[in-house]
């Protein structure tokens, strides 16, 4: 292919490889970072949370690949077991009624975000 021209990154053989190169970087930290933290104790966000508030971030904006999807996958499963928990009106681990409230919106709001990006891959 070679040069063909400056108007984007697929017209140069060698920013179609960074290209590729910062992808696969992408999907390498998204997995490894995923997994580490996906147990977490109670006073850190777990990793679905974090991969959620990443994506709402935009940075991601441009990155779709589909070599990720088990990781949101397993993102939307962890996030509806928050929900669940947060739905249970006397659980003993709120500190009181509006912070559960709170929660259960933020986690329905974080799981949307999810589900918009993977409908993008």
């Amino acid at each position: 292919m070679g040069y063909m021209g400056l108007n984007n990154y697929d017209e140069s053989d060698l920013a179609t490889d960074m290209y590729e190169d910062i992808e696969r970087a992408i999907t390498k930290a998204i997995r490894e970072s995923f997994k580490r933290h996906r147990k977490v104790n109670e006073f850190n966000t777990n990793s679905a949370v974090n991969l959620a508030l990443i994506i709402k971030s935009g940075i991601l904006k441009n990155y779709n690949n589909s070599s990720i999807e088990d990781i949101l996958d397993m993102a939307i499963e962890d996030i509806d077991k928050l929900i669940n928990e947060s739905s249970r009106k006397n659980k003993h681990e709120w500190d009181n009624e509006k912070n559960r409230e709170n929660h259960y919106r933020k986690y329905k709001k974080l799981k949307n975000i999810l589900v918009k990006y993977i409908n993008t891959i």
